[in-house]
This record gives C-alpha cells, structure tokens and sequence, in this order.
C-alpha cells in the first residue's frame, strides 16, 4: 500500500478518467468529479468477487481505484487530453479510508470502496505527457 504506517493515515490512490473518450468529454468529466466528487460507475466487473481483504464477503458495487499510477495509464483508464498540440494523460489522485479498500482476489491492484464521500478524497490530478513513437 501507497502509505507509511501512520496513525490515521489514509492510503494514496489513482481514478483514472475518460476512459475512450474526446479531449473535451475528459475536461467535463474532470470539471463533474470535482464539483461532486466521484460515484460508480456502470462498469462493476468485481462486485461479485470474493474481497481479499475482507472474507468471504464480496467486493460489491463502488468507485474502482489502484494503488498503483502505470495501471490507469498502461490499462487505458486514464483520460486523454490535448492542450496546445501535446496530449496528456490525466487521472484522479486519491486518499482513500484503508479499512475500507475492497479487493478482488484475482486483482490485487484493483481496490473498490463501496461507501460515499467519506472514503475517498481526491486531492489532485495526476497529469503525465503521451509520449510520441
């Protein structure tokens, strides 16, 4: 986990954005998520999965998140900008409750928190350049 271990420390996570969508579509979905923060969405792959964290219980439904930055970009979550002839990835930077993390058994880098605004606090954008080939 992307922590330190101290006393009330809540754990650093990514969201990645506009997944396939236009540069514009990404901006309004930013400009949504923090005006009103972040919700499920209707893609919930693992809500039926055993949680590993918390047995047997099931994932369930929630905001899907990584602890790890590459798997928004590298999985295609993150959303794709272009600012002034230059493409960016942009994605949510996160702290999340840690007693509250879901986690499917076959996806240890896929953490789910089912709750509402008191789990997750997005705190910044993380923004990396496209490289070009």
């Amino acid at each position: 986990m992307a922590y330190d271990n101290r006393e009330g420390e809540w754990c650093i996570a990514y969201h990645g954005v506009g997944q396939g969508k236009s540069s514009d579509k990404v901006k309004n979905i930013v400009n949504l998520i923090a005006n009103s923060n972040l919700k499920p969405g209707i893609g919930q792959v693992y809500k039926d999965h055993e949680d590993c964290r918390h047995k047997p219980n099931k994932v369930g439904k929630g905001v899907y998140c990584t602890p790890d930055p590459n798997v928004t970009i590298n999985h295609g979550y993150a959303g794709k900008v272009d600012v002034n002839g230059e493409s960016y990835y942009m994605a949510f930077m996160l702290r999340v409750k840690p007693d509250k993390i879901r986690c499917p058994a076959s996806q240890k880098n896929y953490w789910v928190l089912n709750g509402n605004d008191d789990e997750i606090r997005p705190y910044g954008i993380l923004i990396k350049k496209v490289l070009k080939n």
